[in-house]
């Protein structure tokens, strides 16, 4: 008797987590389903909260994979009639959740330990889940360090009786709570008041979608002009991070797919071209940029648009590419998107994916840490639809999650750059 009890309490050892594998060799993500949060690791999925919410954004996962930052609309009312917007922590292992913030925006983990920072107002907060306190104010946007040990914050240009003033970047040490936190923030670059290349020009009013190089010397960032503009033309920048190189790379627009570093080179993707995605699936090429040489490559062929992509190596990638084509407001005519894999040194392109039914491929994703693709299959590239996985040859292809609203896949190779993935 006394041996079948050590033998089942063995076994229920085996079977209880570890807290050191929260990041489990399993394909796992946080994802919204008909107004609920759930998880899902490998096969197995979980609905985690149990009240209905109208969800604002994607899931975000710690880099150790035990915590997930969500965001949803609160039930209070603004001056301006809008409700506010929540966020929330949940712990994977006490399955437990804790609201961080009853009215922030942009949560970003800090790239060690279970440190949030978030914007409130103008003020940017850091939360540790137990207390939060105010690092900076006057703050647009921000990344986090990659040492975790402060932040570059963008400050918007404010209109004046003379015009516009300048956007100013910022360095804000994560100094100790009693440090006022006006005596730490330092300029280090002033964006210039217009921004041209080629026959387009901005004026600056805000920049942000920071993202460091992996080797830390450089920063890619977006810059904007006045909200409406903005969703026509905006400028991908690039600056070194002693403010002293600052380059303008190419027109962009907001709303598509966020520049990329390469894994492990100073070589930035990104997809060039002005104009929203309303008045034509057209003029979005995928070009890669070697830094600082900013020598071009154009990896997309005539008559084709790109839609969104994801490094695989420091050579390959895989694109989500449309045929050109006008608008529809009717989705069965818009154009559906295949995944191509494509080589930069080879310049070989290969399709991967022919979905059927009115369905397109969206969101690639490679998740290093497994050696798997991932992307959306659905009715369009900012819809809802199913996530799919296969290797990263697109052999083995198969349905993941089915009916997936917001959602993000834990990928830790990417987290320590500061952006944030889909």
């Amino acid at each position: 008797m006394y041996k079948k009890i050590i033998y089942c309490a063995f076994l229920l050892f085996l079977l209880l987590p570890s807290s050191k594998s929260y990041g489990a060799t399993e394909l796992k993500a946080a994802f919204t389903r008909q107004g609920f949060l759930w998880i899902a690791n490998g096969s197995y999925e979980k609905k985690v909260t149990t009240k209905k919410a109208l969800f604002t954004n994607n899931p975000q996962w710690s880099q150790d994979g035990r915590l997930i930052v969500y965001e949803k609309e609160g039930n209070d009312i603004k001056p301006d009639q809008s409700k506010t917007n929540e966020i929330w922590v949940y712990d994977t292992v006490r399955n437990t959740h804790k609201l961080i913030a009853r009215d922030g925006r942009h949560p970003v983990w800090s790239p060690h330990g279970h440190s949030v920072a978030y914007v409130e107002g103008m003020a940017l907060q850091v939360s540790d889940l137990s207390r939060f306190r105010t690092v900076s104010v006057g703050v647009d946007d921000f990344i986090w360090i990659p040492d975790g040990k402060g932040f570059i914050v963008s400050a918007g240009a404010d209109l004046h009786p003379d015009g516009w003033t300048n956007p100013i970047l910022y360095k804000v040490p994560l100094t100790a709570p009693s440090t006022p936190y006006s005596q730490e923030a330092t300029p280090f670059f002033t964006i210039p008041k217009e921004l041209t290349k080629g026959k387009a020009t901005i004026m600056s009013i805000n920049a942000g979608d920071f993202s460091f190089s992996p080797d830390g010397k450089w920063l890619s960032f977006t810059v904007s002009p006045t909200a409406s503009w903005s969703m026509d033309s905006d400028m991908l920048c690039v600056l070194s991070v002693d403010g002293k190189q600052f380059s303008v790379l190419d027109e962009v627009i907001l709303h598509l797919d966020n520049a990329k570093w390469a894994p492990n080179q100073s070589t930035l993707a990104y997809i060039a071209g002005g104009g929203r995605i309303v008045f034509g699936f057209k003029n979005k090429q995928l070009n890669i940029t070697e830094i600082p040489v900013y020598q071009t490559v154009h990896m997309t062929p005539p008559h084709y648009a790109e839609l969104g992509f994801s490094w695989i190596t420091d050579s390959s990638l895989v694109v989500s590419r449309v045929v050109e084509s006008e608008w529809s407001n009717d989705y069965t005519k818009r154009p559906k998107a295949s995944l191509y894999l494509l080589n930069t040194k080879t310049n070989m392109q290969r399709k991967l994916t022919s979905p059927t039914g009115f369905l397109g491929d969206y969101q690639p994703l490679y998740v290093s840490s497994i050696d798997k693709l991932t992307w959306l299959r659905g009715k369009d590239f900012w819809g809802y639809g199913d996530i799919w996985m296969s290797d990263r040859d697109g052999k083995n292809a198969a349905r993941w999650i089915k009916s997936v609203e917001l959602y993000g896949i834990y990928n830790p190779s990417a987290l320590p750059k500061g952006a944030y993935e889909r």
